[in-house]
C-alpha cells in the first residue's frame, strides 16, 4: 500500500481504524503515509493511540465518517481536530460522527422509540432518501430492521422508512452525535457497563505494550463474565502479565480490570478490516492473573474476638 501512495502521488485514504492501525506496524507503510493529506475512518471508533501515532509524525487531517451499507452508507462526517485535542478516551469530541449530511436524517430514540434528549444514550436510527427497500427474500428482518416511521412520533419528512442501526449513541450541545458502540456489544458486569475501548488505550499507556484487545467472555463452567486482556509487547521486551493488571489497578475501577491476559503476535481482523473475535484464542488457567490477597490483622477488641469466632 505504502509502495502504491508513493507511486501514484494518492493523498486521501478512506480505511478502517483496527486495519489502519496495523498497517502502522510497517515501517514502510509509516514513512508512505506522510504524503496522506486525508484520511477518513468509519466502521469503528477511533484509536487514540493511532491518533498519537499521526499527531507526532504527520499533518494529515483527520475525519470521522458514519453509515451503513442499508443506508447507502455516508451518513455523517466530523472532522477531527486531534492536533490540539487532549488524548484519552474521556475525550467525546474524538468520538462524535458529526452531523447528518443532505437527505439523510438521524434519530436516537430510546426503548420506546421516542427521541432522547441531550446527553441521553439511545439507538441510532437513519431516514431519509438512502435508506433501502429491504433485504432481498429476508422479509422477517426486513420487518424488523426497516420500520414503518408514520408510525412514530417522529419528523421523517415524506420518507418512509427508517432503518435501526444497533448503534447507539447521544447528542451534545452542539447538535452532534457522540458514538458509543454497538449495542450488541456492550458489556455489563454485575449490572455495571464497562467501557471496553477506556480499558484498551489504558493498557497502551505501558510503554512496552504496542497494542491491545479487551474482550468480555462468558464462563462454560460457573456461568460468569470474565474480561481478557489480549496484548502485543514491543520487540525483545518480556512482559509479565501482574504488572498489566497491577498499573490497570492504579488506574481503573475494580470491574475495569481484566482477569486474565494472554499475549498475542498481531490482532486477526475480517474482510472489513474489524476485530474478528472469533480467531483470538481462549484464555486457559495459566493465563488467569489472580489478585494477590494481603492480610490485615485486625487492630479493635471488637473485631479481634469476632475473628476469634470464625
Amino acid at each position: 500500500i505504502s509502495n502504491l501512495i508513493n507511486k501514484y502521488h494518492i493523498n486521501f485514504m478512506c480505511c478502517v481504524p483496527s486495519r489502519f492501525r496495523n498497517y502502522l506496524n510497517v515501517d514502510e507503510f509509516r514513512k508512505g503515509i506522510r504524503h496522506l493529506k486525508y484520511i477518513l475512518f468509519g466502521g469503528e471508533k477511533i484509536d487514540i493511540s493511532t491518533l498519537k501515532i499521526l499527531k507526532n509524525e504527520t499533518n494529515i487531517k483527520i475525519y470521522n465518517v458514519y453509515g451503513l451499507t442499508e443506508t447507502t452508507v455516508l451518513c455523517s462526517i466530523k472532522y477531527v481536530d486531534y492536533s490540539n485535542a487532549e488524548l484519552n478516551s474521556n475525550n467525546e469530541n474524538l468520538k462524535s460522527i458529526g452531523k447528518s449530511l443532505c437527505n439523510c436524517k438521524v434519530y436516537i430514540l430510546d426503548k420506546y422509540l421516542k427521541p432522547v434528549p441531550i446527553g441521553v444514550e439511545g439507538e441510532i436510527y437513519i431516514g431519509g432518501a438512502g435508506v433501502g427497500k429491504g433485504y432481498l427474500n429476508r422479509n422477517e428482518l426486513t420487518h424488523q430492521k426497516f420500520m414503518d416511521s408514520s408510525s412514530l412520533n417522529i419528523n421523517n419528512s415524506h420518507y418512509q422508512k427508517i432503518y435501526s442501526t444497533g448503534d447507539l449513541g447521544k447528542w451534545n450541545e452542539n447538535g452532534e452525535i457522540i458514538y458509543v458502540g454497538r449495542r450488541d456489544f456492550q458489556v455489563k458486569i454485575n449490572g455495571q457497563r464497562i467501557e471496553l475501548s477506556e480499558i484498551e488505550n489504558t493498557i497502551k499507556e505501558l510503554g512496552y505494550i504496542k497494542d491491545s484487545v479487551v474482550i468480555d467472555m462468558v464462563n462454560n463452567n460457573t456461568g460468569s463474565k470474565n474480561l481478557v486482556c489480549y496484548f502485543i509487547s514491543e520487540k525483545d521486551i518480556k512482559v509479565e502479565r501482574r504488572d498489566i493488571k497491577e498499573f490497570l489497578n492504579t488506574k481503573l475501577p475494580k470491574s475495569f480490570i481484566p482477569s486474565y491476559y494472554i499475549p498475542i503476535k498481531e490482532i486477526p481482523i475480517n474482510a472489513s478490516g474489524k476485530l474478528n473475535r472469533n480467531l483470538l484464542p481462549e484464555p486457559s488457567n495459566s493465563d488467569l492473573i489472580k489478585e494477590d490477597i494481603v492480610y490485615v490483622p485486625p487492630k479493635r477488641k471488637q473485631k479481634n474476638y469476632l475473628s476469634g469466632v470464625c
